[in-house]
């Protein structure tokens, strides 16, 4: 399995990018098998909330999983996604903060850890305004999206 991390402290977007990349990939001709909120109740405002889907593209299954601030619910995600779905690529979030779900990953998962490709958003701080936020999200998000389908490619060659 190919493990992709978005890294990133909390609240720094990497739900919505996570949820671009879905969106992505699914124009892109992916089929959507099927889609869990896995904390709608936090929903505040236009505040995306956590998610977990699972896309069959080419044959080939990828699971997202959004929730990257919680390891303990990240490392619970993850288990009940391996063993269900057998993924062929798995894109998680991990924050950066206390949860230390990025150091969850480096200790539970290692065995992926090895063959990983890590993205790491801009912080809010870092952007002159909010539409220059919004489109630095989109770009991240096709530039992973991009990489999912050209990993695809490769696994489908071999």
């Amino acid at each position: 399995m190919k493990l992709i991390i978005i890294r990133g402290k909390k609240d720094s977007g990497k739900t919505t990018i996570s949820s671009l990349v879905c969106r992505e990939l699914i124009e892109k001709k992916a089929k959507k098998i099927c889609c869990e909120e896995l904390n709608k109740s936090a929903l505040i405002g236009n505040k995306a909330w956590d998610f977990a889907s699972v896309l069959d593209i080419k044959g080939k299954i990828v699971v997202i999983i959004s929730r990257g601030d919680y390891y303990d619910k990240l490392k619970e995600d993850m288990e009940k996604y391996i063993r269900d779905k057998n993924p062929d690529i798995m894109l998680v979030c991990a924050g950066l903060t206390s949860h230390k779900t990025y150091d969850m990953l480096n200790q539970e998962f290692k065995n992926y850890m090895n063959d990983r490709k890590e993205f790491s958003p801009k912080y809010l701080d870092e952007y002159n305004d909010k539409n220059e936020m919004i489109e630095a999200k989109k770009e991240t998000a096709q530039e992973i999206a991009k990489y999912i389908i050209d990993e695809i490619s490769k696994q489908n060659e071999n």
